[in-house]
């Protein structure tokens, strides 16, 4: 798996191909790179020189049609085909031959979101279509994002206040470059952003419950957490997320409780892409739980997401019966 940086530097410096296929469900860092793509490409970002069709209404031998036409004015032309996975079945089939043969003068941009590329149409590309996908940011990559997405304005930005945007906003690097615009108008373009910045423009209070409900839960204290639970629903929060929330924080404990003797603070929030604040306020709840303890509880997360999934049970019953069993571990 590739971070986003490598692939925009794939993308910038590789010699170009007749066709590509990007997918994923990183939906910003696809758009940069197409952007990057076909600003590369000779003549590709004149408007005669590209046209973009949708797989959900365009028909294939319009695309192929559209392939075979010589560039007006640059010296490439460039398709690009969004949702490519909608087309239909004929138009695929289509596709597939035209990829075994394809012209020069065009190149073939294919967007997709997480698809399978060993089933199906995805299946049935030839290798000579260059393959780049755009999974999720990880934790350590999407402070790379940030601080590269100030850097390019020439903005700064302190840990705390970028560990804080994070935890709000999560890995949707979409909100998250709309947040940071927020933020850089807010401060007028100039300056660095501080944390009181974060907690004035971006929806702190649901943050805060969420990690209220963690150090609540890991303290046992049953009323309390489910009040605030109580709350996010009442704020529209998903209960897929408050689960998510209260799953990652035991997966962080455990992963801490394994770690501890061998490591400091500043190690572990290295090695795991955490700050090292946030890592010492997770260090009693470690200190109380067993390893056995957290596993059980991830354990219990994992059954209720699938409970959760299935839709047999209400969702209110089912996170007061899961704090209930938590606290009691």
């Amino acid at each position: 798996m590739h971070s986003a940086v490598e692939i925009f530097r794939e993308v910038e410096k590789a010699p170009l191909f007749d066709s590509y296929l990007l997918a994923g469900e990183e939906e910003y860092v696809k758009e940069e790179a197409l952007r990057k793509l076909v600003g590369k490409i000779p003549g590709g970002g004149a408007v005669l020189d590209k046209v973009v069709f949708y797989g959900d209404s365009a028909k294939a031998e319009d695309i192929v049609s559209a392939l075979l036409m010589p560039p007006m004015i640059g010296q490439r032309k460039v398709v690009i085909v969004r949702d490519v996975h909608r087309l239909e079945n004929n138009g695929k089939n289509q596709l597939i031959k035209y990829l075994a043969n394809p012209v020069h003068s065009s190149c073939l941009i294919l967007l997709a979101p997480r698809v399978d590329m060993k089933k199906g149409f995805f299946g049935k590309l030839p290798s000579t279509v260059k393959v780049l996908n755009f999974w999720r940011l990880r934790r350590g990559e999407q402070s790379q994002f940030v601080t590269s997405y100030l850097r390019r304005r020439r903005m700064e930005m302190s840990e705390e206040a970028r560990e804080l945007l994070i935890e709000i906003v999560g890995g949707d690097t979409f909100k998250l470059a709309c947040e940071l615009d927020k933020l850089i108008s807010y401060k007028s373009g100039t300056g660095q952003i501080q944390r009181k910045d974060v907690e004035r423009l971006v929806d702190f209070g649901r943050l805060e419950s969420i990690f209220k409900l963690q150090d609540l839960v890991g303290r046992r204290e049953v009323k309390e957490a489910l009040t605030v639970i109580e709350q996010l629903l009442l704020w529209n929060e998903k209960p897929t997320r408050i689960l998510a929330s209260l799953g990652s924080f035991y997966l962080t404990l455990l992963r801490l409780k394994r770690e501890q003797r061998r490591n400091a603070s500043e190690e572990l929030s290295t090695k795991f892409g955490l700050s090292s604040f946030y890592i010492q306020n997770c260090m009693p709840h470690v200190r109380r739980f067993s390893e056995r303890q957290l596993v059980s509880a991830l354990e219990l997360t994992h059954q209720k997401e699938l409970e959760m999934k299935e839709g047999a049970v209400c969702v209110k019953p089912l996170l007061s019966t899961y704090v209930h069993q938590l606290c009691s571990l």
